[in-house]
């Protein structure tokens, strides 16, 4: 009856100390098997050693622990903190070996595809204005439409365009009649897109009273 006071009593200081160093709920309960099969104590497991198994995924947490229980000399290791460390580093080595393998692979298919990848230095030179473009790819990912407002000759490579005309139309019916032109020729996730843009964002762009140029309605917004 005594033991089973003490080992309940150890039991929550050492709730009490992995809770702190962010342990995931999966992890936590390998850890308290392991110490219920009398594998380890709680003094084993110190705060800097938990915080290295803290670094890692719930799923690679409970791998980690595993190898450490199963590991066949565990009952001869007086120095256990450090041997769970010893894991945790081999474990980050093997990660980081199929992490370069990985973009090794990418790599060589971009190359086969003609995908040219940008380095670290391009990426950090990129701006927001770097990732628009007037004709998305079928396999771009869109985020969302923006409405501009230049010289016709200026967008003659975009794929939704309407000419704007000097008249007396109110701008808010105008750029309704603009959205419906350009949904016609769109695809489902640009159709969604076109239907996000406020009325407000689109008279902002135009200058003055305007109507749609005929030859536009007539062709869908192809011309």
């Amino acid at each position: 009856e005594q033991e089973a006071v003490e080992k309940g009593s150890g039991g929550g200081a050492a709730e009490e100390k992995m809770e702190a160093t962010g342990l995931a709920d999966l992890v936590e309960l390998r850890l308290f098997e392991i110490i219920g099969e009398g594998k380890a104590t709680r003094k084993d497991f110190d705060k800097q050693t938990l915080s290295k198994l803290a670094e890692f995924t719930e799923a690679e947490g409970v791998e980690i622990l595993d190898r450490f229980a199963e590991a066949e000399i565990l009952d001869q290791v007086k120095n256990k903190a450090a041997f769970l460390s010893g894991i945790c580093h081999r474990f980050r080595d093997r990660n980081d070996k199929k992490v370069k393998q990985d973009k090794k692979e990418i790599s060589e298919i971009n190359k086969e595809e003609g995908i040219v990848e940008l380095d670290d230095d391009e990426k950090e030179k990129l701006i927001d204005l770097d990732s628009f473009t007037a004709v998305p790819l079928p396999n771009d990912i869109i985020h969302y439409a923006l409405p501009v407002c230049c010289p016709y000759f200026a967008m003659q490579s975009y794929k939704f365009k309407v000419k704007l005309m000097p008249a007396q139309s109110k701008k808010g019916k105008v750029a309704k009649q603009a959205q419906q032109i350009f949904q016609k020729d769109a695809t489902p996730r640009e159709r969604d897109l076109i239907k996000a843009m406020s009325d407000h964002e689109m008279v902002l762009q135009m200058l003055g009273n305007c109507r749609i140029s005929a030859g536009a309605i007539k062709k869908g917004g192809k011309s």
